[in-house]
């Protein structure tokens, strides 16, 4: 949008900004390109940003050497005709910050400034005039900060309510004050989209849901499953599962009497264990405490194994019809780019805060409806990563990130921590067609897990013979060797494998055959790796 638009689009709420506005639009129309650039003497364009943190009660300033007074970022246009990137631009270079988020592409104000007569690198600078477009900008206090020496002498958030005693530029205050207030009113009108929600998905759902297993029943121990499978799974992957779960435990009774290596194996290759120990917990729990039946509040949900608040809420509204909203990573993004929200979701305050907002205008009987149609809509719609289908939205109209094309910013997430890499040495030592296993003792995601024998670090096959007469194997042959690597939520392993044909079975291990193998026993995915039937069988360990 060009600087003419943008100026006659703005709205101005003083006597100040009425003035400006007719003043900067007579300016370029008289001068037109001639007004970006500092050889206009009379007067040219500047671009200025007010930038506020997430909760909108500190202000980003820095202290400016030629007012030795703290006041907002900006600068000259400098022959640069797109004014909101010139805003953005200074923000960035004088304070240091990385991250700004647009409160919108429009300008929050007008204003005609006076410039006193004053020397700016050692040059003298007449008196003129900018005519300046103000931008606003959301922008984390976790931001690293640093000063521009040529220009300000110090860069600092400030409490709004205390911005008086930094700026010392009375003329000033007024239009600092103005601007925080209408960014302050902007956000707050954007939290209205949380009533249009429901109008523009119910129907919408109804029509686009897509076909899933634990969509055509809402007893609670199905939607209960399939919310702990779909944790952390693709909705492609825990299909399979989630059928072969319910044939082989059809009932939250069954379940409870299973054999938790039962369960155990049965969840092998979906990861993330403890859900799988948590299911059973809960439900021996429900069987034992509560008849079988599931609670039915939010409060009591809570209080089962493996229950958080999402899974809670996704249960006492889908199951119960009760206006609890269910709050994951989708559910997020979805308000967060509807509202354009620049709080990080990875906080617990703004996750409650937002899950409470829209618990507000659950609609009535449609509870689990409109559940899923948040969900649906940030799984296949509303995507991470920048990609959203926005053309397909049903919501397109009430999207605030949509309307300012914010979507590549939200929603804002933590930084994440670098993962950590450990190596290993695995081991598949093969004896009379079976292969050695123990369970696995050390804590983490993989305890009480079946494992191939394994230790630190990545040996050579001189150290693993050493390794292997210090076992007690006494005959021992190493066939071949194999690499693999798999990737945790926080770390990864690179391993290599040894596959050693021992003349007799040796140690503590369990010895399991094939069908052991595939029926018993859950070995994760990490060493499962190493057991492909080719690898196995170029061993000549399983029967042909």
């Amino acid at each position: 949008m060009n600087t003419t638009t943008l100026v006659q689009q703005f709205t101005p709420r003083t006597t100040l900004q009425e003035e400006s506005k007719h003043k900067i639009l007579t300016e370029l129309e008289q001068y037109g390109e001639k007004l970006y650039f500092r050889e206009s003497l009379h007067g040219h364009m500047t671009a200025s940003a007010i930038i506020l943190n997430p909760q909108l009660d500190k202000i980003l300033m820095v202290h400016h050497n030629i007012y030795n007074s703290y006041g907002w970022t900006g600068g000259h246009a400098d022959g640069e005709t797109d004014l909101y990137s010139v805003a953005y631009k200074e923000a960035q270079e004088e304070t240091g910050v990385e991250k700004l988020y647009p409160v919108s592409r429009s300008i929050l104000s007008a204003e005609a400034l006076p410039v006193q007569e004053h020397i700016k690198k050692g040059k003298q600078v007449t008196a003129h005039e900018h005519y300046n477009l103000t931008f606003g900008f959301i922008c984390s206090e976790k931001e690293k900060i640093r000063i521009k020496p040529d220009e300000n002498s110090g860069v600092k958030w400030i409490e709004i309510d205390k911005l008086s005693q930094y700026c010392t530029e009375a003329n000033m205050i007024p239009i600092y004050e103005d601007n925080i207030r209408y960014i302050q009113h902007l956000m707050e009108e954007k939290k209205k989209n949380y009533k249009r929600l429901p109008e523009k998905l119910l129907n919408w759902y109804q029509k686009n849901a897509r076909d899933l297993p634990w969509r055509k029943n809402q007893d609670p121990y199905r939607v209960w499953l399939s919310e702990i499978m779909l944790q952390q799974t693709r909705v492609d992957t825990v299909i399979d599962y989630y059928n072969r779960f319910l044939q082989a435990f059809p009932t939250i009774d069954a379940l409870a009497l299973a054999d938790e290596e039962r369960v155990l194996k049965l969840w092998e290759g979906l990861g993330y264990y403890s859900r799988a120990r948590n299911l059973h917990k809960t439900a021996k729990i429900i069987v034992a405490q509560y008849e079988g039946n599931f609670p039915e509040t939010h409060e009591e949900l809570l209080k089962l194994p493996g229950i958080g608040s999402y899974t809670a809420g996704a249960i006492a509204s889908i199951s119960f019809n009760l206006p609890v909203a269910a709050v994951d990573g989708n559910v997020l993004r979805v308000v967060s780019r509807i509202t354009e929200d620049y709080r990080c979701i990875d906080e617990e305050k703004v996750k409650k805060e937002m899950g409470n907002q829209l618990a507000e205008v659950y609609p009535e009987n449609q509870c689990g409806d409109f559940t899923q149609s948040l969900m649906e809509l940030g799984a296949t719609i509303c995507l991470p990563n920048g990609a959203p289908l926005c053309n397909e939205c049903p919501a397109i109209e009430i999207c605030m990130a949509n309307k300012n094309d914010t979507q590549i910013f939200l929603p804002v997430r933590k930084e994440k921590t670098a993962r950590k890499t450990r190596e290993l040495t695995v081991f598949v030592f093969v004896s009379q067609g079976k292969v050695a296993l123990q369970k696995r003792t050390e804590k983490g995601v993989l305890e009480g897990l079946w494992e191939l024998p394994n230790r630190d670090g990545m040996s050579e096959e001189d150290a693993v013979s050493l390794y292997l007469e210090e076992l007690g194997t006494l005959e021992y042959r190493i066939e071949k060797q194999k690499k693999a690597h798999h990737i945790f939520t926080h770390i990864r392993w690179d391993m290599v494998c040894y596959y050693v044909h021992c003349t007799h079975p040796f140690g503590s291990y369990i010895w399991a055959g094939s069908e052991e193998l595939e029926k018993e026993y859950s070995v994760p995915t990490a060493f499962k790796k190493f057991l492909s039937f080719k690898d196995l069988h170029d061993l000549n360990t399983f029967e042909k």
